[in-house]
């Protein structure tokens, strides 16, 4: 409770699209559609997440209590927990286009269970030449879809974000216009 008293939200990385996610090597590929895995696990999040009784009926239960003390102390301190999906380990491709709906029901189901927003963390958006731009309009897409789904449930004070790989990445030496160091 101590280590985040000064922090505003905590973001929890990652959640994943890939089971196995492999940092060294990620997966070219797009999601396969079954869960959103928590990468500790390599579980299904809302599995992982389900709070059973007794406890020992979910065979995640070691790690479900670990986040859930956490999201209980970062509530302590008026702060925000948030899911991270994505991280540099998870696949390249992110999503199809009619795999959004999906997705979306997935991420309104983790924060029905608990959780104040959604973060993505989708490192990938510039990799791969020939779907970057499929990509880009996947990733706004989704982030509507996600805002307009979770309004529609009533879960306006949830939040969606974005953590861009842009900021350090220059894809040349130059320094932006009006920046300064």
């Amino acid at each position: 409770k101590n280590d985040i008293a000064s922090t505003n939200h905590v973001l929890y990385s990652f959640i994943t699209l890939d089971r196995r996610p492999n940092p060294k090597n990620p997966a070219k590929k797009y999601w396969n559609g079954k869960a959103l895995y928590e990468t500790m696990t390599r579980g299904d999040i809302i599995k992982v997440m389900t709070e059973t009784h007794p406890r020992w009926k979910n065979p995640y239960e070691w790690q479900r209590s670990k986040i859930a003390a956490l999201i209980d102390a970062t509530h302590d301190n008026n702060a925000k927990f948030i899911w991270a999906i994505g991280g540099w380990s998870d696949l390249t491709k992110t999503l199809h286009d009619d795999q959004i709906p999906l997705f979306v029901d997935k991420c309104v189901e983790l924060l029905k269970l608990t959780g104040d927003g959604i973060d993505f963390d989708w490192e990938h958006l510039n990799e791969d030449s020939e779907i970057v731009d499929e990509q880009r309009t996947v990733m706004a897409q989704t982030m509507l879809a996600l805002r307009s789904a979770l309004d529609k449930e009533g879960m306006e004070d949830k939040q969606v974000g974005y953590t861009t790989r842009f900021n350090a990445f220059w894809n040349n030496d130059t320094k932006p216009e009006n920046y300064t160091y």
